[in-house]
């Protein structure tokens, strides 16, 4: 069954996970800062969106350094 994924963070992490569920046919998205950002060329377009949009998703992931998810933790 697909699941619907929000990556929160296109990174190393991010990028590998969502890969590999890409490729085993869920409805995968990344969640990042600025979607026209040119580090994100390499992603599908139509993939990526800004991280504060969150509806839709069924699992949200976390593939953020730790000094960046701190904040959010504390």
């Amino acid at each position: 069954m697909a699941r619907r994924i929000l990556i929160l963070g296109a990174g190393n992490v991010g990028q590998a996970l969502g890969g590999r569920w890409l490729a085993c046919g869920h409805d995968v998205r990344f969640g990042v800062p600025d979607p026209n950002n040119p580090k994100y060329a390499n992603l599908p377009a139509e993939r990526l969106q800004p991280a504060s949009e969150r509806r839709g998703a069924e699992i949200v992931v976390l593939a953020t350094p730790y000094a960046v998810a701190a904040g959010a933790l504390c």
